[in-house]
């Protein structure tokens, strides 16, 4: 099942593949690191169950880092009750996981996937060929 979304942040999720096309200078790696979070948060998927793939090792470096820092910056806004957040993205994640209840559950999950973090698949499309490549070789 492919799952393609416009630039909405807060668009249902649903497991499978989720495809991101957009042109350059668009937000794709700000969405990107967006959908992770709420995969890892919202859906509980482990990180190291989840694939990021992208064309350049630049870009491959890039969202890492990106991403990483997104998982932090989530657990600090949940974890910090006296911490407001400058950004609306962050200002609804937080409206959102308070009214459900799940802050609790949401850190513990956030927690988890930054212990976890070299885990994750996050890679170039080459990359990812030869790793199923020698993964299933016969």
């Amino acid at each position: 099942m492919t799952t393609r979304l416009k630039y909405c942040p807060w668009a249902p999720l649903r497991a499978g593949v989720t495809v991101l096309e957009a042109s350059a200078g668009t937000g794709k790696t700000h969405q990107i690191t967006n959908i992770v979070l709420r995969l890892v948060t919202e859906l509980g998927i482990p990180i190291d169950q989840i694939l990021v793939m992208t064309f350049t090792k630049a870009a491959t470096a890039e969202l890492c880092d990106r991403i990483r820092k997104r998982l932090h910056r989530a657990r600090q806004v949940l974890e910090d009750p006296q911490h407001t957040p400058d950004e609306a993205f962050f200002q609804e994640f937080l409206r959102r996981t308070v009214s459900q209840g799940k802050v609790e559950e949401f850190s513990t999950r956030l927690r988890d996937a930054i212990a976890n973090f070299d885990q994750a698949f996050i890679t170039t499309i080459h990359a990812f060929c030869q790793r199923m490549l020698q993964v299933h070789t016969f």
